[in-house]
């Protein structure tokens, strides 16, 4: 066994730019690599022989070509840079440059180079003022927005020969169901012509009221209750039993209760109202009114209270004074939670 020659620790440049031939590599592909070596070769003996060069002084220099024009964006930046560098020599500007800190100059340096730029100070044309154009808005509109501004509602008076008239129904309506002989058995026609009087009576007597005061849903709650007490108290016959006992008087007392409900609130809502004018001063309080409204509820509650007690048979003082001093409490709760 005979020992191998020792391979050399150095190779020319030759050996080392040429990759390790392979006896099994394709001829076509031997020539290729061979010509891209001798190709790289050429291409760094020019550029060996290009910087050996030596640079002689004697030659006249080429003839360069005049630079581009520089971006007009980039001299405009460096016009307002050297404009707001002047304005902070100025002593009018040495104030807030002495305020501002490190950190909002560079903010305001940045922000200045992407604003637009700046125009000389020069003042500003005149523009011709036109007046403002005001637009009158609807009267409810007001009411929402300024309720203290419109004027307090009048208080029309409806004219003297109306009272008369209602005077003079009232007056026959009592006649006629205390003397007139009527009852259950009375015939269809009777009872037809009580009901058309009766709605007379109340339109007569409770439209011009509403229409003095602006008081809604008082025609209807007078013309009805006052018609059912009036029907009740001329063809439905008296019962005979208590409340508590149940059917089948127990219909006609709950009828006769709703009555007395609508007629007794339609006949104190309009007291209350006109008292609430009288005795406020406050715009807001004087015409309100849902606290009439609520009012006269309270009042027809107390009255339909007292005609059930009396059905009950169980109608005293003590339980009046209760009733009252119940409503007047409530009453007053109401009236503080609303002023705060």
């Amino acid at each position: 066994m005979t020992d191998l020659p020792p391979a050399s620790n150095q190779a020319t440049d030759s050996d080392a730019a040429e990759p390790r031939r392979s006896s099994s590599a394709p001829p076509q592909l031997r020539s290729a690599i061979s010509r891209a070596l001798s190709r790289r070769k050429a291409e760094l003996q020019s550029q060996t022989s290009a910087e050996q060069v030596p640079v002689d002084p004697a030659i006249e220099p080429s003839v360069v070509a005049e630079p581009a024009a520089p971006n007009p964006m980039r001299q405009e930046r460096y016009r307002v840079a050297a404009s707001r560098a002047i304005s902070r020599q100025r002593p009018s500007s040495e104030p807030q440059q002495a305020n501002n800190g490190a950190t909002s100059r560079g903010r305001d340096r940045t922000r200045t180079r992407l604003r637009p730029p700046t125009l000389p100070n020069q003042p500003l044309p005149k523009l011709p003022v036109e007046p403002p154009v005001r637009r009158e808005l609807p009267p409810a509109v007001v009411a929402a927005l300024q309720p203290e501004s419109l004027p307090a509602p009048e208080i029309q008076r409806p004219p003297l020969w109306v009272a008369f008239v209602a005077g003079l129904g009232w007056t026959a309506m009592l006649v006629w169901i205390f003397f007139g002989g009527l009852s259950p058995q009375s015939g269809l026609w009777v009872r037809s012509l009580f009901g058309i009087a009766s709605l007379g009576l109340g339109l007569t007597t409770w439209l011009p009221v509403q229409w003095a005061l602006r008081l809604p849903a008082l025609t209807w709650r007078g013309t009805v209750g006052w018609a059912v007490i009036f029907w009740v108290l001329a063809f439905v016959p008296a019962p005979t039993t208590t409340i508590a006992a149940g059917l089948p008087d127990l219909p006609i007392y709950l009828l006769f209760l709703s009555g007395v409900f609508l007629a007794s609130n339609a006949l104190v809502l309009p007291l209350v109202y006109v008292w609430g004018i009288r005795r406020y001063h406050n715009r807001a309080q004087r015409f309100d009114v849902r606290r009439s409204h609520r009012q006269a509820a309270e009042a027809g509650i107390f009255c339909s209270l007292c005609v059930l007690l009396a059905a009950m048979n169980i109608f005293e003082p003590v339980t009046v004074l209760l009733l009252i001093a119940i409503l007047v409490l409530s009453e007053m709760v109401i009236l503080s939670l609303q002023a705060k």
